[in-house]
């Protein structure tokens, strides 16, 4: 993932299948995009059905979406403070088996504990995880695919050092791709990951711009994907006191600037013409940006800007057009620093599950009214891994928007897990994890 990528690409998926052996076990590569490929359970690009319907529990659909901090392998001091030999090992042999989900969704998964997942082949077989929608180095190395004529296709991989969002899935996958919006501005290096089930369900997961001060970029990125999926937006609810809010962080963000830029200056004085040009214009790109967040109403981002752009796309909006996806689950880490911030999501048509089932029940706890699944004041693994983390935030979510009236999946059930530790002092991870449970309305 070098070179920096717009719009949406497609990608293969990968099942996992019996050697000729009937003993041992395989990933098989899957190019959804050539019609003459198709995977052993028949499975194309617009066969929608639910053929794996035995898999799934009381006609219900269990998703599980989980942060599991990514192993800082380059680091081993601070491998060993965070604890992630353990951290992974529970993760991957007691929490992710109990839970039993049909579709697990993990943000920043590295190489190390990849291997280690997909070293489990027996494990996801006989328990109907077949379908992944990325290899580690080696297993990918190992199947040696051909990319003539396919210049345009991303390799699903990772390097170490490197993380990504993933998705295990026992309904089987019909179409995947990775979405890096469509404006530079927004560029992520961790592009979003959408697979399409075969059951016409789309489910993405996404890992948002981290720290306070990148709020804008995170509202810039939830309008790309938003924009994609043709969710509008029913709402305008910038309040003068949300401006201010806005200003006051972009104000802090100057003045940690200034503060820099002073020690800057004196540890290297012949830069110091350079660098106030570099700041003049920082600052002047500033001034257009804050200009850009008032401007709701007319602001949006041109979707095909260029041919080649569009042929990518056109894979994913065939499905839009011949109304064969009915609904979109969006699950990751939001990283939704600032109370303003929960108009990104809420001036859209779109529902945010845990608020959605927690608001209207009584005698609820303050904790879970508040689902918070980032919490630094108790769980130490935070302060470990982020000494100068101050954070208390409901940073993962789930979100759900149901293409027509029909309302495909309705949820059930939405609750934070893993916040307790599994071992003295030792969380499974920085996050909590959400386990969410919706009916499939026939």
């Amino acid at each position: 993932m070098g070179q920096k990528r717009n719009g949406i690409k497609p990608c293969h998926f990968f099942q996992l299948v019996k050697e000729e052996d009937n003993e041992s076990f395989k990933w098989k590569p899957i190019s959804w995009w050539n019609n003459n490929d198709s995977n052993d359970n028949n499975i194309s690009s617009f066969n929608f059905s639910l053929e794996n319907k035995n898999t799934l529990q009381n006609n219900n659909i269990k998703i599980l979406q989980f942060n599991v901090l990514h192993d800082e392998l380059n680091n081993l001091e601070l491998s060993n403070k965070i604890s992630t030999e353990k951290r992974y090992n529970y993760i991957l042999n007691e929490f992710l088996p109990k839970e039993n989900a049909d579709i697990i969704c993990l943000n920043e998964v590295g190489n190390y504990f990849l291997q280690k997942l997909l070293n489990l082949k027996e494990y996801l077989f006989k328990n109907n995880y077949h379908y992944i929608t990325h290899l580690d180095k080696n297993n990918y190395q190992l199947l040696n695919l051909q990319k003539e004529g396919q210049k345009h296709l991303i390799e699903m991989k990772i390097e170490k050092g490197d993380f990504i969002n993933l998705i295990i899935s026992k309904i089987p996958f019909s179409q995947c791709h990775l979405y890096y919006y469509q404006n530079k501005l927004v560029y992520s290096k961790r592009p979003c990951l959408l697979v399409t089930l075969n059951n016409g369900i789309i489910i993405t997961n996404l890992h948002l711009k981290a720290f306070k001060e990148c709020f804008e970029i995170r509202k810039k990125q939830l309008k790309c994907l938003f924009s994609l999926f043709k969710i509008k937006r029913i709402k305008f609810t910038t309040t003068i006191e949300e401006k201010k809010n806005e200003e006051n962080v972009v104000e802090e963000n100057n003045e940690l600037e200034k503060k820099e830029e002073e020690i800057n200056n004196k540890n290297n004085k012949n830069t110091n013409n350079n660098k106030k040009k570099n700041n003049n214009k920082k600052n002047n790109t500033s001034s257009n940006n804050n200009v850009v967040i008032y401007n709701d109403s007319t602001f949006h981002f041109a979707l095909e800007d260029n041919l080649k752009r569009m042929e990518d796309k056109q894979y994913f909006k065939e499905m839009f057009d011949n109304n064969l996806i009915k609904t979109i689950i969006i699950c990751g880490d939001f990283n939704l620093n600032h109370e303003f911030e929960e108009n990104y999501i809420s001036d859209y048509d779109i529902i945010d599950i845990y608020p959605y089932l927690h608001n209207n029940i009584e005698n609820i706890t303050e904790e879970e009214k508040n689902g918070f699944t980032f919490n630094y004041k108790e769980n130490p693994i935070v302060n470990l891994f982020s000494p100068n983390s101050t954070g208390i935030a409901r940073y993962d979510r789930i979100l759900m928007y149901n293409v027509d009236s029909s309302s495909y999946l309705i949820p059930q059930l939405c609750t934070v897990i893993e916040n307790k530790p599994f071992e003295e002092s030792i969380y499974a991870s920085d996050h909590y994890a959400l386990r969410t449970i919706f009916k499939i309305n026939n």
